[in-house]
Protein backbone atom coordinates (compact mmCIF):
# COMPACT_ATOMS: atom_id res chain seq x y z
CA UNK A 1 0.00 0.00 0.00
CA UNK A 2 2.81 2.43 -0.04
CA UNK A 3 2.83 5.21 -2.06
CA UNK A 4 3.90 9.08 -2.58
CA UNK A 5 2.41 12.47 -2.68
CA UNK A 6 3.70 15.74 -4.46
CA UNK A 7 3.45 17.36 -8.19
CA UNK A 8 6.51 16.13 -10.41
CA UNK A 9 6.96 17.15 -13.62
CA UNK A 10 6.23 15.48 -16.93
CA UNK A 11 6.40 11.92 -17.95
CA UNK A 12 9.28 12.22 -19.91
CA UNK A 13 11.38 15.35 -19.29
CA UNK A 14 12.62 13.22 -15.87
CA UNK A 15 14.56 15.40 -13.72
CA UNK A 16 15.82 16.12 -10.44
CA UNK A 17 12.35 16.93 -9.11
CA UNK A 18 11.03 13.81 -9.90
CA UNK A 19 12.50 12.31 -6.66
CA UNK A 20 11.53 14.64 -4.61
CA UNK A 21 8.19 12.89 -3.16
CA UNK A 22 7.07 12.44 0.29
CA UNK A 23 6.55 8.49 1.09
CA UNK A 24 3.48 7.30 3.12
CA UNK A 25 3.10 3.62 4.04
CA UNK A 26 -0.71 3.94 2.95
CA UNK A 27 -3.51 5.87 0.68
CA UNK A 28 -5.47 5.95 4.23
CA UNK A 29 -3.81 8.34 6.49
CA UNK A 30 -4.14 8.45 10.21
CA UNK A 31 -4.09 11.36 12.04
CA UNK A 32 -0.73 12.35 12.77
CA UNK A 33 0.74 11.54 9.01
CA UNK A 34 -2.67 13.57 7.74
CA UNK A 35 -1.20 17.09 10.26
CA UNK A 36 2.15 16.25 9.12
CA UNK A 37 2.07 16.49 5.81
CA UNK A 38 0.04 19.80 6.08
CA UNK A 39 3.34 21.31 8.34
CA UNK A 40 5.71 20.00 5.37
CA UNK A 41 8.37 23.12 5.50
CA UNK A 42 9.80 22.51 1.84
CA UNK A 43 9.35 24.80 -1.16
CA UNK A 44 8.71 21.54 -3.18
CA UNK A 45 5.53 20.58 -1.55
CA UNK A 46 3.02 23.18 -1.41
CA UNK A 47 -0.20 22.26 0.60
CA UNK A 48 -3.57 23.78 0.17
CA UNK A 49 -7.02 22.62 1.67
CA UNK A 50 -10.29 23.25 -1.01
CA UNK A 51 -13.77 22.95 0.56
CA UNK A 52 -16.54 21.16 -0.87
CA UNK A 53 -19.25 23.30 0.78
CA UNK A 54 -21.99 24.95 -1.65
CA UNK A 55 -25.38 26.32 -1.45
CA UNK A 56 -28.16 25.02 -2.64
CA UNK A 57 -29.10 27.83 -4.78
CA UNK A 58 -25.80 26.83 -6.86
CA UNK A 59 -26.71 23.13 -7.40
CA UNK A 60 -24.75 20.37 -7.48
CA UNK A 61 -23.41 20.77 -11.09
CA UNK A 62 -22.47 24.27 -10.63
CA UNK A 63 -19.97 23.35 -8.00
CA UNK A 64 -18.25 20.83 -9.49
CA UNK A 65 -17.73 22.91 -12.14
CA UNK A 66 -16.85 26.11 -9.46
CA UNK A 67 -14.26 23.55 -7.31
CA UNK A 68 -13.05 21.92 -10.49
CA UNK A 69 -12.25 25.27 -12.04
CA UNK A 70 -10.29 26.45 -8.62
CA UNK A 71 -8.14 23.20 -8.39
CA UNK A 72 -7.05 23.71 -12.05
CA UNK A 73 -6.07 27.15 -11.03
CA UNK A 74 -4.45 26.59 -7.84
CA UNK A 75 -2.42 23.88 -9.42
CA UNK A 76 -0.30 25.46 -10.99
CA UNK A 77 1.27 26.49 -7.50
CA UNK A 78 -0.02 24.14 -4.67
CA UNK A 79 1.08 20.60 -5.58
CA UNK A 80 -0.86 18.62 -2.61
CA UNK A 81 -4.45 19.72 -3.16
CA UNK A 82 -6.86 18.13 0.15
CA UNK A 83 -10.51 18.26 -0.99
CA UNK A 84 -11.99 18.68 2.18
CA UNK A 85 -16.19 18.62 3.28
CA UNK A 86 -16.44 19.72 7.06
CA UNK A 87 -17.48 23.24 6.37
CA UNK A 88 -20.78 21.87 6.66
CA UNK A 89 -23.68 24.41 8.59
CA UNK A 90 -27.46 24.60 7.92
CA UNK A 91 -26.61 27.09 4.71
CA UNK A 92 -23.94 25.02 3.10
CA UNK A 93 -24.36 21.38 1.98
CA UNK A 94 -21.33 19.50 0.57
CA UNK A 95 -20.43 17.98 -2.78
CA UNK A 96 -20.31 13.93 -2.27
CA UNK A 97 -16.08 13.31 -2.01
CA UNK A 98 -16.36 10.95 -5.46
CA UNK A 99 -18.42 12.77 -7.21
CA UNK A 100 -16.08 15.64 -6.68
CA UNK A 101 -12.74 13.68 -6.95
CA UNK A 102 -13.85 12.04 -10.09
CA UNK A 103 -14.02 15.16 -11.46
CA UNK A 104 -11.37 16.69 -10.58
CA UNK A 105 -9.24 13.81 -11.60
CA UNK A 106 -10.98 13.87 -15.21
CA UNK A 107 -10.91 17.72 -15.44
CA UNK A 108 -6.98 17.64 -14.78
CA UNK A 109 -6.32 14.56 -17.00
CA UNK A 110 -8.08 16.88 -20.17
CA UNK A 111 -5.47 19.72 -18.65
CA UNK A 112 -2.62 17.77 -19.10
CA UNK A 113 -2.01 18.80 -15.14
CA UNK A 114 -2.64 15.80 -13.41
CA UNK A 115 1.02 14.03 -12.74
CA UNK A 116 1.72 17.78 -11.22
CA UNK A 117 -0.74 17.52 -7.97
CA UNK A 118 -1.57 14.66 -5.11
CA UNK A 119 -5.71 14.47 -4.44
CA UNK A 120 -6.03 13.84 -0.62
CA UNK A 121 -9.60 13.66 0.33
CA UNK A 122 -10.64 14.96 3.59
CA UNK A 123 -14.10 13.23 3.75
CA UNK A 124 -16.75 12.49 6.10
CA UNK A 125 -18.76 10.38 3.72
CA UNK A 126 -15.91 7.91 4.35
CA UNK A 127 -16.05 4.74 6.47
CA UNK A 128 -16.28 1.52 4.62
CA UNK A 129 -13.77 0.11 2.59
CA UNK A 130 -15.64 0.05 -0.76
CA UNK A 131 -15.43 4.20 0.19
CA UNK A 132 -11.96 4.08 -0.14
CA UNK A 133 -11.99 1.98 -2.54
CA UNK A 134 -13.76 3.72 -5.28
CA UNK A 135 -11.66 6.73 -4.09
CA UNK A 136 -8.73 5.40 -5.25
CA UNK A 137 -10.07 3.95 -8.44
CA UNK A 138 -10.92 7.10 -9.86
CA UNK A 139 -7.95 9.17 -9.04
CA UNK A 140 -7.69 10.16 -4.99
CA UNK A 141 -3.66 9.77 -3.78
CA UNK A 142 -4.65 9.75 -0.20
CA UNK A 143 -7.84 9.74 2.03
CA UNK A 144 -8.67 11.22 5.06
CA UNK A 145 -11.48 9.92 7.07
CA UNK A 146 -12.44 12.62 9.27
CA UNK A 147 -15.72 11.61 10.38
CA UNK A 148 -14.90 8.10 11.12
CA UNK A 149 -11.92 9.11 13.67
CA UNK A 150 -14.49 10.77 15.27
CA UNK A 151 -16.96 8.33 15.47
CA UNK A 152 -14.32 5.78 17.31
CA UNK A 153 -13.19 8.50 19.92
CA UNK A 154 -17.06 9.09 20.87
CA UNK A 155 -17.25 5.75 21.03
CA UNK A 156 -14.08 5.40 23.30
CA UNK A 157 -15.70 7.38 25.31
CA UNK A 158 -17.97 5.04 25.91
CA UNK A 159 -16.56 1.73 26.23
CA UNK A 160 -13.72 0.79 29.36
CA UNK A 161 -10.43 0.26 29.30
CA UNK A 162 -10.48 1.51 25.10
CA UNK A 163 -8.37 4.45 24.43
CA UNK A 164 -9.25 6.34 21.40
CA UNK A 165 -6.12 6.08 20.16
CA UNK A 166 -6.15 2.28 19.84
CA UNK A 167 -9.69 2.40 17.99
CA UNK A 168 -8.32 4.27 15.51
CA UNK A 169 -5.62 2.08 14.58
CA UNK A 170 -7.34 -0.68 14.63
CA UNK A 171 -10.11 0.62 11.99
CA UNK A 172 -7.73 2.43 10.06
CA UNK A 173 -6.08 -1.86 10.07
CA UNK A 174 -9.09 -3.35 9.10
CA UNK A 175 -9.85 -0.22 6.27
CA UNK A 176 -6.15 -1.14 4.78
CA UNK A 177 -6.37 -5.13 5.14
CA UNK A 178 -10.22 -4.83 2.69
CA UNK A 179 -8.09 -2.90 0.64
CA UNK A 180 -5.95 -5.05 -0.09
CA UNK A 181 -8.42 -7.48 -0.25
CA UNK A 182 -10.25 -5.84 -3.38
CA UNK A 183 -7.06 -5.29 -4.86
CA UNK A 184 -5.83 -8.69 -4.40
CA UNK A 185 -8.94 -10.76 -6.07
CA UNK A 186 -8.64 -8.09 -9.62
CA UNK A 187 -4.85 -9.08 -9.45
CA UNK A 188 -3.47 -5.81 -8.18
CA UNK A 189 -0.36 -5.68 -6.70
CA UNK A 190 0.11 -2.26 -5.81
CA UNK A 191 -2.21 0.69 -4.87
CA UNK A 192 -0.33 2.78 -7.73
CA UNK A 193 -1.41 0.73 -10.73
CA UNK A 194 -5.01 0.81 -8.84
CA UNK A 195 -5.44 4.31 -8.35
CA UNK A 196 -7.22 5.68 -11.16
CA UNK A 197 -8.23 2.30 -12.78
CA UNK A 198 -11.82 2.79 -12.76
CA UNK A 199 -12.12 -0.81 -11.76
CA UNK A 200 -15.96 -0.50 -10.71
CA UNK A 201 -19.35 -0.40 -13.42
CA UNK A 202 -22.02 2.04 -12.63
CA UNK A 203 -25.58 1.28 -11.95
CA UNK A 204 -28.32 4.32 -11.84
CA UNK A 205 -26.46 7.10 -13.18
CA UNK A 206 -27.23 9.67 -15.97
CA UNK A 207 -24.85 9.23 -18.80
CA UNK A 208 -24.02 13.17 -18.29
CA UNK A 209 -22.52 12.28 -14.48
CA UNK A 210 -20.88 9.15 -15.93
CA UNK A 211 -19.29 11.52 -18.27
CA UNK A 212 -18.39 13.92 -15.84
CA UNK A 213 -17.46 12.24 -13.14
CA UNK A 214 -16.59 8.42 -14.06
CA UNK A 215 -15.28 8.61 -17.44
CA UNK A 216 -14.65 5.40 -19.50
CA UNK A 217 -16.65 3.76 -16.86
CA UNK A 218 -18.73 1.00 -18.35
CA UNK A 219 -22.36 2.10 -16.93
CA UNK A 220 -25.23 -0.22 -19.04
CA UNK A 221 -28.30 1.06 -17.03
CA UNK A 222 -29.49 5.08 -16.79
CA UNK A 223 -31.03 6.46 -14.04
CA UNK A 224 -29.80 9.73 -11.83
CA UNK A 225 -28.93 13.32 -12.88
CA UNK A 226 -27.18 15.93 -11.14
CA UNK A 227 -31.05 17.40 -10.24
CA UNK A 228 -31.67 13.97 -8.34
CA UNK A 229 -28.86 13.54 -7.11
CA UNK A 230 -28.70 17.39 -5.71
CA UNK A 231 -32.25 16.28 -4.03
CA UNK A 232 -30.50 14.08 -2.33
CA UNK A 233 -28.06 15.54 -0.78
CA UNK A 234 -30.84 18.38 0.74
CA UNK A 235 -32.99 15.34 1.91
CA UNK A 236 -29.86 14.55 3.76
CA UNK A 237 -28.64 18.16 4.60
CA UNK A 238 -32.37 18.51 6.11
CA UNK A 239 -32.45 15.59 8.38
CA UNK A 240 -29.28 16.47 9.52
CA UNK A 241 -29.83 19.79 10.29
CA UNK A 242 -33.69 20.92 10.64
CA UNK A 243 -34.54 17.76 12.51
CA UNK A 244 -35.47 18.04 15.93
CA UNK A 245 -33.81 14.67 16.61
CA UNK A 246 -30.61 14.89 14.96
CA UNK A 247 -27.39 13.89 16.76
Amino acid sequence: LKTFLGGTGALFDIAGEEADLVRIDSPILGEEGFEAIQKIDKHSFRFIRISLAYTQTEGLETALDRISDTVDKLSDYFNIICLCDSDLDEKHLSVPTLLATGAIHHALIAKGKRKQVSLIIEGGDVWETHHFATLISYGADAVYPHMAYQSCRSLAGKMRDVQAHELIRSYKKAAEKGLLKIMAKLGVSTINSYRGAKTFEILGLSEAVVEKCFKGTVSRIAGLDFTDLQKEQELKHNKAFKSKDNI
